[in-house]
Order: C-alpha cells, then sequence, then structure tokens
C-alpha cells in the first residue's frame, strides 16, 4: 500500500539519539569517521588509529554519508546539512539549513544517497519522521516528505533503487518514487547498511542487543532472514553501522565503541576497534575504504618543443576520481603524434608514476595511456601545442678589445764592474834534490847442482828349473 507523503513531526526524546548511518563509497586513502553527537567529528585509519579531530564547533553531528571525495553531515541540532571533503576542507557548514526560505529539515539524523541525490531523514522530537531528497548541491528533488513514517524513525539505507526506513519496532521498504513496497518488524530496529544484497539491521534492545541480516533478490523480495546475525553485543546497544565490501562496523552508543565484524559476523580482533571519548545523544559512522582504478588522469605542461622531452604524470583513480593508489597494472602508450618517442609498456605502482615523452610533430597533440589488461581504463592528455623549436639568432662577433703597447721600461745604466786587484803570485819555493840511494849489490844466483842420472840395474836371468822326466807307466 502506499504509506501517506507528509511532513510530520517526529521522535521522542529517549529515541533522540538518532544516529547517523553512512553509505559507503570508496577512496582511496582508507578512513574511518566517527561523530559523537555532542560537537566534533573524530578521524581514524582502518587500523582504528586515530588521525585525529577532523571538525569541531558542529552543534549535533549525526549522520554522515560520503560521496566521491565529500563528507556530508547531518547536523541535527542546528537543523543543517554540512559538506566537507574528505581532507577536512569546508566547502559550506550549511549545504541545507531550516529558514524562512527553506523549510525542509526538522532534526536531520541519517542520510543515505539515491543514485546520484541525498536522502536526509528528519526526526522531529514529536510524533512521526520522513526523508527527504535533494541534490548533493542542497536543490530539492520532488518533494522533502516523499517518504514518511510512524513514530521512531532512526535510520535509512538504499540498496540500488530500494529504500529501507526503520521506525521503532519496523522496518520498510520503498521504491524510488516513496511506493512502500514490504515491511518486517524487529525490535528496537535502529542503523541500517547494506552491502550488496544484504541489509543489516541494528536492535539496539538495552538487555539484548543484537544485529540482523536480510538478503534480497534483484526484484526487491526478501529471500532470507538472520534475525540473530550477531549476539555478541548483548550487554551494549549498537545504534549504527557502516559497511564496506569485506566488513561490517558497529556503532555501539552506550559506551561510544565501534566493533569490526566480517560480513559472515565473526568479530575482527579481540575487542573493539575504536573507543570514541565523551558520545552524547547521538553517533555517526562512515568508513571510505580504497577503491579500484576506474580511468587513469594524464598530466603534462601545457606547450612543448620539438624533439625536447617533457614530463608526463599517470595517475590511476577510481570511479569517484579519488587517487586509487592499491592500483598496480601496467599501461600502455599512445599519441596523436605518430612520431612521438613514447615509453615502454610501463608497471604504475602505487597508482601513479612520472615518464619521459618527445613529441616531434608540430601542432596541438595528445597523449593518452590504456590498461594493458583491462582495456576500459584509460586517460588522455589534454592538448599539448608542439612548435617548432627556435632557429638560433648567431651571436655578433665581439669587438676585439685593443691591448695597449707597453711602454718600453728604460733599460738601467750598467754599473762599471771594479777593476779586480792583481794579486802578486807567491814565488815558489824550489824543492831540494834528493840524495839518490845506492841500489844494492845483487847477490849472485847459486848455479843449481846437476842430479846424477842412475844406472839402471840389470835384472838377472832367471835359472830354469829342470822339470823331471814322466815315468813311463808298465
Amino acid at each position: 500500500m502506499k504509506t501517506p507523503l507528509c511532513k510530520v513531526p517526529f521522535i521522542t526524546a529517549s529515541l533522540a539519539a538518532a544516529l547517523g548511518f553512512a553509505f559507503i563509497l570508496p577512496r582511496a586513502d582508507g578512513q574511518i569517521f566517527v561523530s559523537d553527537g555532542n560537537s566534533k567529528i573524530f578521524e581514524y585509519d582502518l587500523n582504528g588509529a586515530e588521525i585525529g579531530t577532523f571538525q569541531s564547533g558542529i552543534n549535533a553531528p549525526t549522520g554522515m554519508v560520503v560521496s566521491g571525495n565529500n563528507l556530508f553531515v547531518a547536523d541535527s541540532y542546528g537543523n543543517s546539512i554540512s559538506e566537507f571533503t574528505l581532507d577536512g576542507a569546508a566547502v559550506t557548514y550549511s549545504l541545507l539549513g531550516y529558514n524562512a526560505s527553506q523549510q525542509y529539515l526538522d532534526k536531520p539524523a541519517a542520510l543515505a544517497l539515491l543514485g546520484p541525490n541525498l536522502l536526509v531523514l528528519n526526526s522531529a522530537f514529536a510524533g512521526s519522521g520522513y526523508v527527504g531528497e535533494f541534490t548533493q548541491g542542497g536543490s530539492l528533488v520532488g518533494r522533502s516528505n516523499f517518504i514518511y513514517v510512524g513514530y521512531g524513525i532512526t535510520g535509512v539505507a538504499t540498496m540500488g533503487p530500494y529504500v529501507f526506513v526503520s521506525a521503532s519496532a519496523t522496518v520498510y521498504e520503498f521504491d524510488s518514487t516513496g511506493q512502500q513496497i514490504s515491511s518486517f518488524n524487529i525490535g528496537y530496529a535502529s542503523g541500517l547498511a547494506v552491502s550488496g544484497n544484504v541489509l543489516y539491521v541494528a536492535s539496539a534492545n538495552p538487555s539484548y542487543g543484537s544485529v540482523a541480516a536480510y538478503t534480497y533478490d534483484g526484484e526487491g523480495n526478501q529471500v532470507s532472514a538472520n534475525p540473530t546475525f550477531i549476539t555478541s553485543l548483548s550487554t551494549n546497544l549498537p545504534y549504527t553501522l557502516a559497511t564496506t565490501d569485506t566488513n561490517l562496523y558497529v556503532g555501539d552508543y552506550y559506551d561510544g565503541n565501534v566493533w569490526k565484524f566480517t560480513l559472515d559476523g565473526q568479530l575482527v580482533g579481540s575487542g573493539p576497534l575504536i573507543t570514541v571519548p565523551n558520545v552524547h545523544y547521538g553517533m555517526g559512522l562512515a568508513v571510505v575504504v580504497p577503491g579500484a582504478a576506474d580511468q587513469f588522469i594524464v598530466s603534462v605542461q601545457p606547450s612543448a618543443t620539438v624533439g625536447s622531452p617533457v614530463d608526463v604524470t599517470v595517475t590511476a583513480l577510481d570511479a569517484f576520481n579519488n587517487p586509487a593508489t592499491g592500483y598496480a597494472g601496467t599501461v600502455h602508450f599512445t599519441s596523436s603524434d605518430g612520431s612521438a618517442v613514447l615509453p615502454p609498456d610501463s608497471l604504475l605502482l602505487n597508482g601513479s608514476a612520472s615518464f619521459s615523452v618527445t613529441l616531434i610533430t608540430p601542432g596541438s597533440q595528445t597523449i593518452s595511456v590504456a590498461d594493458t589488461v583491462t582495456s576500459s581504463i584509460t586517460g588522455q592528455s589534454q592538448p599539448v601545442t608542439v612548435n617548432e623549436a627556435p632557429t638560433p639568432t648567431p651571436l655578433p662577433s665581439p669587438t676585439p678589445t685593443r691591448v695597449p703597447t707597453p711602454t718600453p721600461r728604460p733599460s738601467p745604466t750598467p754599473r762599471p764592474s771594479p777593476t779586480p786587484s792583481i794579486s802578486p803570485s807567491p814565488t815558489p819555493t824550489r824543492a831540494p834534490t834528493p840524495t839518490p840511494r845506492l841500489s844494492p849489490t845483487p847477490r849472485p844466483s847459486p848455479s843449481p847442482s846437476a842430479t846424477p842420472t842412475p844406472t839402471p840395474t840389470r835384472a838377472p836371468t832367471p835359472t830354469p828349473r829342470p822339470r823331471p822326466a814322466p815315468t813311463p807307466t808298465p
């Protein structure tokens, strides 16, 4: 049946803690944003380490949603929606607000995205609540109360063209025109989040907090239900949820904890991932994770000279124009200049790298890159004006500087050499003639005595011995 479309104030003080719920979109830098419902938004990395205070001085920041590089924040007490870039710069502190000409907000508590548009859940403090649809620039789309529900509205989430709204003990499903499709009951229904075709519902039962999971087909029909998907939070108050492609985050309003689970309900770690100090009446949660590369940005200077290399930087971006630092693919270069000297196929580590390109053909040229595996991931530079190299103007030969002829210095007058004094030669002293020494009379050498030649002694002739005659044998 069609739910009445009307603006009715809403919610009791006991549920004024309507927390923020974030529909998660990917970004290169992993971040977790948690609003305390008091005045601050804190920023953490994906491991739960605090980065710092993202924003402060907001009246009552609750619901948050990330779209591309921007974070939208619902300020319940300030009746406004503010917009910030993910690095903390304020785009506007009052993109939407309650004023005489724009009475569209009434205690906004939760945000979601329906296509490119913002859904704002309003939760005035008495009676019922409603959901309005706006462009991200703040313009109303259709009616500010295109979805209306009863008492206790707390959460909103989308699954493709389908919108889910929690209110008290019921979760309602609507199509994109605000027509109700179905509903189911769950006690203390509060935060909602979607991952794929699964809807997660937080049940903030003060004595038995839990998270349920419901699976839908592509036509918006519920095909399975698990009301006890997570029951390990029985002593806490799970009010706000956020999902990524791999994890479910549960914000616990009772003690300011943020718990991290796998999508099959298993707790990651042994305790809470984050504990937020001084949570007051609300707690918003948004998680941004690295996105897959969807396109390339090719940056190059606007002009170049024929034959001179220029630097070209290639950066991978996700579908929301955030740097895809997880990209590590290979890119192929082409150019409208068929003679250009291009880099070979190159690896793009951490999603960005610089290269040298030399353009040869004068005129307007472009440089393009494409992923070598997924050809749909491409990028092209802005036109580069390639100019002819200027002809060098010959420099005039310098006029030689005349070197002045040096004035000759007068030669010094030679000083006369003094006449040397002749020293008298000494009279040589005549050496005395030496007295000759008498040579000794040589002594006659004795004549050698003749040695007599011995007379040889003749050996006597031996006398032959007679041999006896042999005795005849008789």
